[in-house]
């Protein structure tokens, strides 16, 4: 068995030049999603206890964490009477029924 070449040895005598092409460069200017377009990310860090049980709850409802999220913002919204529509679909406070 023959002793592997030390690194510095490599060192010394650097590789030759690989006839690999260079990867074409990446596009920054990425396609968004129609869905995405106008709209911009929030991102909330939850304890994973609090995230799961949002997992499940969006399961049980068949709803997205997404969907319930923007339940939630317009709760607080209608809680502080601002007129916004995050949900796409009117949610009543308890007790606003008519």
């Amino acid at each position: 068995m023959s002793k592997r070449p030390s690194l510095k040895a490599l060192e010394r005598h650097p590789a030759p030049a690989s006839p690999i092409a260079e990867p074409a460069p990446i596009s920054t200017a990425t396609k968004q999603q129609p869905s995405r377009v106008g709209k911009k990310v929030v991102t909330v860090y939850l304890p994973e206890s609090v995230w799961r049980e949002v997992k499940v709850l969006a399961a049980k409802t068949d709803d997205t964490i997404d969907g319930l999220m923007r339940r939630g913002l317009d709760l607080v919204f209608a809680e502080h009477k601002i007129n916004r529509g995050a949900a796409d679909r009117p949610v009543r406070l308890r007790g606003t029924e008519k």
